[in-house]
C-alpha cells in the first residue's frame, strides 16, 4: 500500500459495527438499553442524524417505559386506597366501638373500696372452720325444749297479764 492513500477501514470492522447497531436496533424495545442509546445518541448529533430513527425509536421506547410505570404506580395508589376503605377502616372502627365499650364497661362497674373488695374475696371463697369433735357425752345429750314457758304469756288481744 502507498503511504499516500489513507488507509480505510476493512471490510470485516464494518460488518461488525453494523452488526452491534442492527443489535441495537433489536433491543430498541428493551426501556434499559433504549434509555443509554438515547444517552448515548443525543451527546452527538452527528451519530444521532446518521441513526435517526434508531433515536426516535428508543426515546418512543423511554416514553412508553414512562407512561408504564406512572400506570402501575396509579393503580397501586388505587388499591392501597380501595384496601383501607373496604377492609383498614371498618377495622378501625370496630377497634374503635370496642375500646368505647371497654370504657362504657368500666364506668358501670362500681368502684372497689379497699374493705369491701378483701370482704368480697373472703365472701367468694369461704373458709373452712375447723369443727370441735364430738365426745361421747356430748353426742349423747338430748336438749328437750320446755313445752310450758314460765314467762309471762302474751295473748295478742291485750296488755300482757300475769297469770
Amino acid at each position: 500500500m502507498s503511504p499516500l492513500k489513507p488507509q480505510q477501514p476493512s471490510h470485516q470492522m464494518r460488518t461488525a459495527e453494523d452488526f452491534a447497531w442492527e443489535a441495537l436496533y433489536r433491543s430498541a424495545h428493551d426501556s434499559a438499553t433504549a434509555a443509554e442509546v438515547v444517552e448515548f445518541l443525543a451527546a452527538d448529533a452527528e451519530v444521532r442524524r446518521t441513526h435517526l430513527a434508531l433515536y426516535l425509536c428508543c426515546r418512543q421506547t423511554v416514553r412508553e417505559a414512562e407512561a408504564r410505570r406512572i400506570r402501575i404506580q396509579r393503580i397501586a395508589a388505587l388499591l392501597r386506597r380501595l384496601i383501607d376503605v373496604v377492609i383498614a377502616a371498618p377495622l378501625a372502627v370496630i377497634g374503635r366501638i370496642v375500646r368505647g365499650g371497654a370504657d362504657v364497661a368500666i364506668e358501670i362497674v362500681p368502684k372497689a373500696d379497699p374493705a369491701t373488695s378483701s370482704s368480697r374475696r373472703k365472701a367468694a371463697a369461704p373458709r373452712r372452720t375447723r369443727q370441735p369433735a364430738k365426745t361421747a357425752e356430748s353426742a349423747h345429750t338430748v336438749h328437750a325444749f320446755p313445752s310450758v314457758s314460765t314467762g309471762p304469756r302474751s295473748t295478742g288481744n291485750g296488755p300482757d297479764v300475769p297469770r
